[in-house]
């Protein structure tokens, strides 16, 4: 579908939140990694309003640990998130990242691209230019940083993924073009419709894995590189990370307004 398409527009957005988030035990014994609270939210509450802010109206989120939660959480979400519908996609296994995207495949199907989001993650993302940089015939467009990382994709000079890199070992599956380079994952992606009829694998596993299949069969998953701030809320210390950095905004933002005056 062309972009100039009237039907090519921001609507469906997955939510990756179907963990056990064993690195944050133990607060996670008892609830899920999704409503993990940092800056007085829930890492379901700051994605939601990430999504909302830019303009993603049809909102799919994966559930396995402690579901109900989920659940339960939703009927208030309707009231927080009107201009949004909210889907779940239970799994009674888990499926992995590839394998929760698949299963989702029902929500997301549609005419125009769709965003995936894990929501363990806080950014400050212009989601919907990210959005809008995808192009129809690639694959999947991969938004990336360069940040230190156990695991990296390795991108060549027409910004393509080529192979992953994880402690120091390199997998390239694909020819590159020119020098590559190594680029940490944001967690965030912008998926063409294909990929839902494109991945072969079955049971869980990972979108990654997934990825890299696709590259030997001679997909183009793109890669793009983007600003902001970004934190990864998947362990204690992580969260303490993001607590810290939020507090230091709000007040930079009240000294701001308490100068303006």
């Amino acid at each position: 579908m062309e972009k100039e398409d009237p039907d090519y527009r921001l609507s469906r957005a997955m939510i990756l939140a179907a963990g056990y988030g064993t690195r944050l035990q133990p607060l996670t014994d008892s609830t899920p990694k999704a409503l993990v609270q940092a800056g007085g939210r829930t890492m379901l509450d700051w994605t939601m309003e990430a999504l909302q802010k830019h303009d993603f109206l049809e909102i799919t989120i994966n559930t396995h640990h402690h579901a109900s939660q989920i659940h339960a959480w939703m009927k208030e979400a309707k009231s927080l998130y009107p201009s949004q519908t909210i889907s779940l996609s239970d799994e009674e296994e888990i499926l992995g990242t590839g394998g929760g995207i698949r299963q989702a495949g029902r929500f997301l199907h549609g005419s125009s691209p769709f965003l995936v989001h894990n929501v363990d993650i806080w950014t400050n993302f212009d989601l919907k230019s990210a959005y809008e940089a995808h192009a129809p015939e690639d694959m999947a467009t991969l938004l990336c940083q360069q940040r230190s990382s156990t695991s990296y994709l390795i991108v060549d000079e027409k910004n393509r993924m080529v192979g992953l890199s994880v402690k120091g070992e390199d997998n390239i599956v694909t020819d590159a073009v020119g020098k590559t380079r190594y680029l940490g994952f944001t967690g965030i992606h912008v998926c063409s419709q294909k990929l839902l009829e494109s991945m072969a694998e079955t049971r869980e596993f990972s979108i990654i894995t997934a990825y890299l299949n696709l590259l030997k069969a001679g997909e183009t998953i793109r890669i793009l590189e983007v600003e902001g701030d970004w934190f990864d809320m998947g362990s204690p210390e992580k969260l303490e990370n993001l607590e810290q950095y939020l507090l230091e905004h709000s007040e930079t933002q009240q000294e701001s307004k308490e100068f303006s005056r």
